[in-house]
């Protein structure tokens, strides 16, 4: 299996439902001013309320200080003119999320050689990648803490441990819909 590819190919479906035109678009998962999640872009949907990469991202597309922290505070007075600006450096947000999507493969392989756990397969690596992607993977974090008394860990665990999260408890629809996306995923690779 081509790890990188059908990584990519789950975050697309995970995060954007298949639709790569969402990637130059904010969006906020949560409704605005409504909850953790803030204005998100990128196919990786960088969240400014919770991710400093996306603010620096960006930089790198010219907003200024003041216009991201107008979209942090989700004060932003138009929203039409910054989805322009996302628009116009769609490849300047495509280079950040293929760091991103290499960064999630090999943070998740590190925190299990860290835990001293492994996989027992690539469609459990991308599931791990793919948590660590939407919640964060670190050491002494929820997940390394659940996983580093585990020998070896199957997607499936990976999906028990999700739904009983305080995300899976919320939103069991959004914890089976990305485990669905990645038997999916693997099944066509």
């Amino acid at each position: 299996m081509d790890l990188p590819k059908a990584f990519r190919k789950l975050i697309l479906l995970n995060e954007l439902g298949g639709n790569e035109s969402q990637a130059v678009i904010f969006s906020d998962p949560d409704g605005v001013r409504s909850g953790k999640s803030g204005w998100s872009f990128g196919l990786c949907q960088f969240d400014l309320s919770s991710n400093g990469m996306a603010a620096l991202c960006l930089q790198s597309c010219n907003f200024s200080t003041e216009e991201i922290n107008a979209l942090k505070n989700q004060t932003c007075s138009d929203m039409a003119a910054a989805n322009k600006r996302l628009i116009a450096h769609a490849d300047v947000i495509a280079r950040w999320d293929e760091r991103q999507l290499a960064d999630c493969l090999t943070r998740a392989q590190a925190m299990a050689d860290l835990g001293g756990w492994t996989y027992a397969d690539d469609r459990t690596l991308l599931y791990a990648a793919d948590y660590h992607n939407q919640m964060h993977m670190s050491k002494g974090g929820s997940f390394f803490v659940w996983a580093k008394n585990k020998k070896t860990i199957s997607d499936y665990d990976i999906y028990k441990f999700r739904i009983n999260q305080p995300w899976g408890q919320k939103r069991p629809d959004d914890v089976a819909r990305r485990y669905a996306n990645l038997l999916k995923v693997c099944l066509e690779a």
